[in-house]
């Protein structure tokens, strides 16, 4: 049993894989899982394709992928690999098979242009074999919520029915609470658009100029990461000044953890203009309250510029948090350590299934 590169043509059987694991998106079909197959791993802007399957029988019984991303980092551009569906049949996973996985992916991923493979991890275990196999952490970044409605967020997180339902009788005081006492303020008019217009490239720019380490962001870049996955309905909405952007943010509506949510994907805005993030957050709360979700969720490292508004916006850290991990190439000059993790931008706009 050997690895290759996977092709077009095998993503059926894939789909039938991921299935039986229940390795995929909520509310998926097929056709779903083919686009996103097809746009992330094929025709991406960079036109890089690193997929890797292993066979039994002719049936697949390991798999993993890369979403190739250009990235600015430091003074140079990169191609970094974020990873993407990795999975091991479950009659199968002995560490010998992740190790011989691991051992190909590291090996030939350089062979399709990419610099290095990064990923953003959760699960304790998943993170320990990662660290095991070549993997080298980077840092933390933690989950910030904005409670919306309280009543599931209390018996979750309190996890007694007899004290949850205590709590319950008095949970929609808070409920109106947070929606007319913390509820922020717009400082700028906020619109809700279909897509980034290409006449916004050199205002992203400037906003990417503000970072040392970041996923470059362009129309072209942002419209492949967010529209051509339209089962997942992304919504975008931006702040205008006479034609120019300052500021833009894209969320969407999902589940987690058993928890209706709006998962804050990306978010960027110019440093010098204050209030613009956080008319950017009001629009986010407007939509989380008109689409009777729990709570509103998103990504940061403590280094994150916008932590300040995400805080006044009554945004709470939470237990959860992603591992920055990754591997370079071995003739890369810029090694990959600890210390470069606090000049990192990065938000779910760094993930494959957010």
């Amino acid at each position: 049993m050997g690895f290759r590169l996977a092709a077009l043509a095998d993503t059926k059987n894939l789909w039938d894989f991921f299935l039986n694991h229940q390795f995929t998106e909520e509310g998926i079909d097929f056709e779903d899982f083919e686009l996103f197959v097809q746009k992330m791993y094929f025709e991406n802007p960079l036109r890089k394709h690193y997929q890797i399957v292993a066979e039994e029988n002719g049936k697949p019984v390991a798999h993993e992928a890369i979403i190739p991303l250009l990235y600015k980092f430091k003074e140079k551009t990169l191609v970094l690999g974020l990873g993407s569906n990795t999975l091991i049949h479950e009659e199968k996973r002995d560490m010998f098979l992740f190790f011989q996985m691991q051992n190909y992916f590291f090996s030939n991923y350089s062979k399709s242009g990419i610099d290095f493979t990064y990923g953003l991890v959760t699960r304790p275990d998943v993170l320990k074999v990662h660290l095991r196999t070549g993997y080298k952490k980077v840092g933390a970044v933690h989950v910030y919520a904005r409670p919306i409605k309280l009543q599931k967020i209390i018996s979750k997180v309190l996890n007694h029915n007899v004290i949850a339902n205590i709590f319950n009788i008095f949970s929609p005081f808070g409920n109106l609470i947070l929606r007319f006492i913390f509820n922020g303020r717009k400082k700028y008019q906020v619109l809700d658009v279909d897509s980034f217009a290409p006449s916004w490239d050199q205002d992203l720019s400037a906003m990417l100029s503000q970072f040392e380490i970041i996923a470059i962001r362009n129309s072209e870049i942002l419209n492949w990461r967010f529209k051509s996955l339209p089962y997942r309905k992304y919504k975008i909405s931006v702040v205008l000044q006479e034609g120019k952007l300052l500021g833009y943010i894209v969320y969407r509506k999902m589940k987690m953890q058993e928890l209706e949510s709006v998962a804050i994907v990306d978010f960027m805005a110019l440093h010098n203009i204050n209030g613009v993030i956080p008319s950017l957050l009001k629009r986010v709360q407007e939509f989380a309250f008109e689409s009777n979700v729990d709570l509103i969720a998103t990504i940061a490292n403590e280094t994150n510029p916008y932590l300040k508004d995400l805080k006044s916006c009554l945004f709470l850290k939470t237990p959860e948090s992603f591992t920055l991990v990754a591997d370079q190439r071995k003739d890369l000059d810029i090694k990959i350590k600890e210390d470069l993790f606090p000049f990192w931008y990065i938000n779910w706009f760094d993930h494959d299934f957010v």
